[in-house]
């Protein structure tokens, strides 16, 4: 819904009174004073609104490449077409960064995953991808589905189905270059083990986490 959404405030309202209820019995046992007992709260990502939405059919389709893996600003692709062909195309879409799998940065921790695919097109922060498949879309009351997964309903244009696409698209996401600052997560700690009223300028690496722990 965004980040600045009704839906969304809800959400938040939610999380921090079940937090403040959970600190609350913490604190009537006691252990949030106990010597053997630290709290670590952490979230895994950030948040930030899509501003912008890029049709990939556009610019490439299926006989160009299959879609190895697909999220709103992250894809990975297997050339099906030659590679320069393939990159020539990927490159007149706006606002996004191309990366072969032996180029991507070290910082990402990434390239030697076995799950990556051979090019990755990853959008600028705000920017959202959608794929339009080309098999029939039908609509029906049960919601969007594919032509095998629906009976009876009117069969949807093309741009009826880019439209549709866009409206139900996700208006916020995560998954952006950590080098945004919206892509930061919370790390907050509570305990003997850690030092009072401390704040760090420095950012904690998710990585860190299991080793601190243990």
């Amino acid at each position: 819904y965004g980040i600045n959404s009704a839906e969304f405030n809800v959400t938040l309202n939610q999380l921090d009174e079940a937090w403040g209820r959970f600190m609350y019995d913490l604190s009537k046992l006691g252990l949030d004073e106990a010597h053997n007992f630290n709290l670590v709260l952490v979230s895994d990502h950030g948040l930030t609104d899509i501003k912008k939405n890029i049709i990939l059919n556009d610019y490439f389709d299926e006989n160009d490449a299959r879609i190895w893996s697909f999220n709103r600003n992250l894809i990975h692709l297997k050339p099906i077409t030659s590679m320069d062909l393939l990159i020539r195309k990927l490159s007149k879409i706006p606002d996004i960064t191309i990366n072969l799998r032996e180029n991507m940065p070290e910082r990402l921790h990434y390239k030697h995953n076995y799950r990556i695919g051979d090019v990755i097109v990853s959008a600028i922060e705000g920017v959202g991808f959608i794929f339009v498949p080309k098999e029939p879309l039908q609509i029906n009351g049960g919601g969007v589905g594919s032509a095998r997964q629906t009976m009876t309903s009117k069969q949807l244009t093309y741009d009826q189905k880019k439209r549709l696409y866009i409206a139900v698209a996700d208006k916020a996401s995560h998954g952006y270059d950590r080098i945004y600052p919206s892509m930061k997560a919370i790390f907050m700690v509570n305990g003997k083990m850690f030092r009072r009223n401390f704040s760090s300028q420095t950012p904690m690496e998710n990585v860190d986490l299991y080793p601190l722990m243990c």
